[in-house]
């Protein structure tokens, strides 16, 4: 029930506009790419207990003066972690990020994703790290709208239900 209405929470705050500057004082880290032409930025937050990245997948053919929607990939382990796979790889095999005109971004997480702030560890608040630092950073770095989505997916398996 907790995992319900942390979801229901979270696209409810998704869906209301954000504030560029957020809570948090931000440094906009030079990306660099990776790869497979992510940009990569190493970011530091106090919600976080460590340094974290947020890669950005961008449509390859960037229109100067429009914004575009954006997904959030979320992962299902801490740090770059890809012994589930990795999301925004899977988004760049099949050009979801051409064929729909969408900017994809992938934030990683010090400590293994639950997406709610730690009960009692304040280093660990992953629902503020997101919706303070994750989200503001992007839309003050990227051209994207305020269209917001969320992706992700269980590594638990239907077998655990």
């Amino acid at each position: 029930m907790r995992f319900l209405l942390t979801a229901i929470a979270w696209l409810f705050i998704l869906a209301a506009p954000l504030s560029a500057s957020g809570d948090e004082e931000q440094e906009m880290p030079k990306a660099r790419r990776d790869d497979d032409a992510c940009f990569v930025h190493i970011v530091e937050s106090q919600y976080q207990a460590g340094p974290t990245n947020i890669r950005v997948l961008l449509p390859d053919e960037v229109e100067v003066g429009r914004q575009y929607p954006v997904v959030y990939v979320l992962p299902v382990e801490p740090g770059r972690g890809t012994r589930w796979g990795d999301g925004l790889l899977e988004v760049k095999k099949h050009d979801l990020h051409n064929k729909h005109g969408t900017t994809f971004v992938f934030p990683t997480f010090s400590d293994l994703p639950w997406y709610a702030d730690h009960p009692s560890n304040p280093a660990i608040r992953q629902e503020t790290y997101f919706m303070k630092f994750v989200v503001p950073f992007v839309e003050a770095t990227y051209p994207v709208s305020d269209k917001r989505l969320l992706l992700g997916f269980s590594k638990s398996g239907w077998g655990a239900w």
